[in-house]
C-alpha cells in the first residue's frame, strides 16, 4: 500500500460503484487491467470508505487494506475484518518506523562503527541523508507515531458495527 497516496473523489466513486458495477483490483499474479471486476457487498464498501476517512488513505488503498484484513481473519479469532485492517495499518506504520530506525543505526556515528563494507556504509549514509534533506524522516515519524488509535477504534465501532463481539 502506498505511503503517501492521497484521498481521491474519483477513487471514492470507484469504490462506491463496486456494489453494482464491480471494481478491478490487482492480485499477486495479474495487474488491474486484466483482473476481473469484483462486486462487493455494501458493508465492505462502507467500511472501506470509513477506513479511508479515518486514516486519510486513498479509497482504493483502504479497500485493499480491508480485504487483506478479511483474508487474515483466521489469524485473529474473534475480531472483525475492520479491526484486523486497523491492526494491519498500525503494524505497517510500526514496520516503517522500525525500518527507518535500522537504516539510521546503520550509519557510522561519532562513538560507534558497525564494521560494514565501505560501499554499504556510503549507500546507507547517502540514502538516510537524502531522507533527512527531503523532510521524509519527519513525515515518516509523524505518520508512524501518530497513534490516535483509541480515537480510530472508537470511530470504527461508532460508524460501523465493528464491535469485537459481532462478526459480519
Amino acid at each position: 500500500m502506498p505511503f503517501s497516496q492521497a484521498r481521491s473523489p474519483s477513487d471514492a466513486d470507484l469504490v462506491r460503484k463496486a456494489q453494482t458495477e464491480g471494481i478491478r483490483l490487482p492480485s499477486a499474479t495479474e495487474d488491474t487491467a486484466s483482473a476481473p471486476p469484483q462486486r462487493l457487498p455494501a458493508q465492505v464498501v462502507e467500511e472501506a470508505l470509513i477506513l479511508s476517512e479515518m486514516f486519510s488513505l486513498n479509497e482504493i488503498s483502504a479497500l485493499q487494506l480491508l480485504l487483506r484484513g478479511e483474508e487474515q481473519l483466521s489469524d485473529y479469532p474473534g475480531l472483525t475484518r475492520g479491526l484486523v485492517a486497523v491492526l494491519l495499518y498500525y503494524d505497517g506504520r510500526k514496520s516503517l518506523v522500525q525500518s527507518l530506525r535500522t537504516m539510521i543505526q546503520g550509519r557510522n556515528g561519532v562513538s560507534w562503527t558497525l564494521e560494514l563494507d565501505r560501499e554499504v556504509e556510503e549507500l546507507v549514509s547517502e540514502f538516510t541523508a537524502q531522507l533527512v534533506e527531503e523532510g521524509m524522516v519527519e513525515k515518516i515519524l509523524s505518520k508512524g507515531l501518530n497513534y490516535y488509535w483509541i480515537v480510530s477504534f472508537l470511530c470504527i465501532i461508532k460508524r460501523c458495527d465493528f464491535s469485537p463481539f459481532t462478526r459480519p
